[in-house]
């Protein structure tokens, strides 16, 4: 009886030996991986800039949504503000501009009685909704994005 347990230990042993991994093979495996994440980082980067600048035209898009909507419930005029050179803009009743991240570039297309120098300008809200109209565009490393306002019906459109 002795001998066949001993057997028995011994194939145990011989079998744990081999489920294990070399040193040459967890390194080899290490480096793939390494060499992986040096290709995909960089993509990852490019995705979160394209993700800011979305993030961003959204929270212009509804800031100029409200700024309508105090037009209407105020029954008067209501100016969403853009600042292009610091980039920032303004909503009625905000108290202080609203910063955007220095990576993304502003263009702002509005009516021309709206500007109020080379890199300031707004769009007007009137109480019955409609606007002056006018076009932000937002674009960052590999993304463009533009907010557009009709003139007549004062409608916010996020066109990518």
């Amino acid at each position: 009886m002795r001998k066949a347990a001993t057997t028995i230990i011994a194939t145990s042993a011989t079998k744990a030996k081999s489920r294990g991994f070399t040193l040459i093979e967890l390194l080899i495996v290490l480096l793939i991986m390494a060499l992986g994440a040096t290709l995909v980082g960089p993509r990852l980067v490019g995705g979160t800039e394209a993700l800011n600048v979305r993030t961003t035209a959204r929270d212009i898009a509804a800031s100029l949504r409200l700024t309508r909507a105090i037009a209407i419930g105020q029954n008067t005029d209501a100016v969403f503000l853009v600042d292009v050179q610091e980039p920032s803009f303004t909503e009625p009743g905000a108290g202080g501009k609203t910063l955007i991240a220095e990576t993304i570039a502003l263009t702002l297309r509005t009516a021309k009685q709206e500007r109020l120098d080379q890199n300031q300008g707004g769009i007007r809200f009137f109480p019955d909704g409609s606007s002056t109209g006018g076009r932000i565009t937002l674009k960052g490393a590999n993304r463009e994005i533009a907010v557009g306002v009709d003139w007549l019906t004062g409608r916010v459109k996020v066109v990518d």
